[in-house]
This record gives C-alpha cells, structure tokens and sequence, in this order.
C-alpha cells in the first residue's frame, strides 16, 4: 500500500477516465491476443477499490467509470466477460458501506435509463445494450447472493429492484 499513499486521486481519476475512454470492445483478437481494454480497466479500477486510502469521491469516481461501460454506446454486446469484471470494483465499493441504499437505487435506476426505448429501426443495438445490462446485474446478484459480507449482501435487495425494471 506504500505506493498508493498520497496518490490515491490521481490513480482513481487516471484509471476511471482510461475506463470511461476505452471505444475498443475488442476481447481475444487470434495471432495478437488479448485487447480488452473494458475488462483491464474494470481489473485496475477493482485493485484501487481495494485500498483503504480511498475516500468517497473516489468510489463515486469508479462507480462512474463502471457505469460508463456497463452499457457501452452503439450497441456492442460483450461476449468475453466484460459484465463480470465490471461488476467486482462495484462489490468492493459496496463492502465499504459508503454509499446508502437510496444512492445504490438511484445508481442501478441511472444503468437502467442507459438501455433506453426499444425502437423497430434500432433493434439490434437496443437488444445488446439490455443484454450488456443484464448480465452485469446478474453478475452483481450472484455476488451479492453468496457473499457473507454485510455490505455485498445489502445490495441484493436493490439488485432485485433493478433486474425487475430492465424492459
């Protein structure tokens, strides 16, 4: 943790706005290897939820870069585990009891709102964005189902809420 003393930050801002920048959803590309631009940045923003130096901006700030590719524009659909990646630095923001169960509704309405109306002439992309979103609340119910922590736990009712509302 010596590392992070002081920094905290400036690693939470650089990580988030990498995370929020990434426009390659490329995952194993054959003869080059992994891209994954989305689920690397979920990785670095899951390690500095980690560290006890954070204070609440700074998880404010993963929640916001993770929502920022929970449903990513133009409709791509992840097939490489993005959601399950993207979901463990929100369990680790969850663990810190830093957020109410009013903000944590809003956050999962905010998600929701992102998958938008289904039109005829947009199908495709609407049908990968709810799909995107679905996986990732499964992803995050599935955690909070089995966790023995007080703070993952809490989330479930929520969760359940927001899987509910998804059109």
């Amino acid at each position: 943790h010596s590392i992070f003393r002081g920094r905290p930050r400036k690693l939470c801002a650089a990580t988030a706005a990498y995370e929020e920048s990434v426009r390659d959803y490329r995952g194993y590309i054959e003869g080059e290897g992994w891209r994954h631009g989305v689920a690397h940045g979920a990785d670095w923003l899951m390690q500095l939820s980690l560290n006890p130096a954070l204070e609440r901006a700074q998880y404010d700030r993963i929640l916001a870069a993770v929502a920022a590719q929970v449903v990513p524009e133009g409709g791509h659909a992840y097939v490489f585990g993005e959601p399950g990646r993207l979901a463990q630095p929100v369990m680790y923001t969850a663990k810190r009891g830093l957020l109410s169960d009013a903000e944590w509704e809003a956050w999962f309405v905010a998600l929701e709102a992102k998958v938008g109306k289904l039109k005829r002439d947009d199908y495709a992309n609407w049908l990968a964005r709810r799909h995107d979103l679905m996986a990732f609340f499964t992803s995050l119910y599935l955690t909070a189902d089995q966790s023995e922590d007080a703070g993952i736990k809490k989330l479930k009712p929520a969760i359940v809420a927001a899987l509910k509302q998804v059109p």
